[in-house]
């Protein structure tokens, strides 16, 4: 799997949930060992991963959530906030253009 993901990640990579799980799968982390070294709540963690956005806390906050995770699972830090930041701001414009209509 670790291969696969050398092949998958690269320095344009945008970072989602399912690719950060996928990470964290192939070293072998738990949630709870996440969870644990960083004060992130398991909730917090897995609405990350599933991008349950309406879950997530405000974007200040959601940042620096996933870039202690990326910083956990050896990943760069700024990349993956960047990109996964993106998908959340896309979410964001979504909801609010249904909310409007």
């Amino acid at each position: 799997m670790r291969e696969e993901l050398a092949h998958e990640i690269g320095p344009n990579t945008p970072f989602g949930g399912s690719l950060l799980r996928k990470v964290r799968e192939s070293h072998g982390v738990e949630l709870d060992d996440i969870s644990r070294h960083t004060k992130i709540s398991v909730v917090q963690l897995r609405a990350i991963e599933e991008e349950d956005f309406a879950a997530l806390p405000a974007s200040v906050y959601l940042r620096g959530f996933v870039q202690e995770i990326a910083k956990f699972l050896k990943l760069d830090p700024t990349q993956v906030a960047r990109t996964y930041l993106r998908r959340y701001a896309e979410w964001r414009t979504e909801s609010s253009q249904q909310d409007s209509a």
